[in-house]
């Protein structure tokens, strides 16, 4: 996984310690508090939790910062919200129960500790630590079900600097060929309308949040000039494979955290 001194990986993850090594990923997770007859049950939430931290941490390549000092854009700000389509601004309890779930298909436990945590004689919670064996090859298909499924569509501006404006057309069409998950315009929508930007430069695109104010810089993909954005052999474009790819591990980041 390649450095960029652009980017500041927040590995922290909430204050639980997490860290990607060569083939395993050692993380840490914690229950909320429950009643002493509530054993096994924080138990299993704690290891839910350090499997998501396993997740972010080895998916590190992405800028997933910790938000406390940055603004929310809720859906209480969404002015002239597309009324066919919700943008991936909030998650029911039952749609995020869901892709929480889905984080045990992608992580294999290899080692685990846990200790309880007693705040008073009667309510506790559990902390573990453990190592983890993470695949994250199946993240974008149990994204792209998810959001078919829940008829959710992630809204992406795309703003071109550069390239004489010959990008937006191929780059959302192809996406959308391979992930029907997203509505481009090259136009900038409202406050807090859209969820990233892709901004367009002479040899760099940047990927932002805007889903926080100030936005927040997710990723930057260098390249050699314009052409080579819309390269494409064989149907396969590995640069716009990487943008759809860190779009859904930063969406999945927001579901279960």
């Amino acid at each position: 996984m390649k450095n960029n001194a652009l980017l500041l990986v927040f590995y922290l993850c909430f204050s639980n310690f997490c860290i990607s090594q060569n083939n395993y990923t050692i993380a840490s997770g914690e229950s909320p508090v429950h009643k002493k007859t509530d054993k096994a049950k924080a138990l299993n939430e704690a290891i839910l939790d350090a499997q998501a931290n396993a997740v972010i941490a080895y998916g590190g390549n992405v800028n997933v910062l910790n938000v406390s000092k940055k603004e929310n854009v809720t859906n209480s700000q969404k002015s002239g919200k597309d009324k066919q389509y919700k943008t991936s601004g909030s998650f029911a309890e039952n749609d995020k129960f869901l892709l929480q779930n889905s984080i045990s298909a992608m992580v294999k436990n290899i080692d685990l500790e846990s200790d309880t945590l007693w705040l008073n004689s009667n309510k506790f919670k559990v902390r573990v630590k453990g190592k983890f064996e993470v695949n994250l090859k199946d993240l974008g298909n149990y994204v792209s079900d998810y959001l078919s499924n829940s008829e959710q569509k992630i809204k992406i501006e795309i703003v071109e600097n550069d390239c004489f404006g010959q990008i937006y057309k191929p780059m959302s069409e192809y996406i959308n060929r391979k992930k029907n998950n997203f509505i481009f315009s090259n136009q900038p929508w409202l406050l807090g309308e859209s969820d990233y930007k892709i901004e367009i430069n002479t040899d760099r695109a940047i990927l932002y949040d805007k889903r926080l104010s100030p936005n927040v810089v997710i990723r930057v993909y260098p390249y050699e000039n314009c052409q080579s954005i819309i390269d494409q052999k064989n149907d396969n474009n590995k640069l716009l494979d990487e943008i759809i790819n860190d779009i859904y591990a930063v969406y999945f980041y927001k579901s279960v955290k």
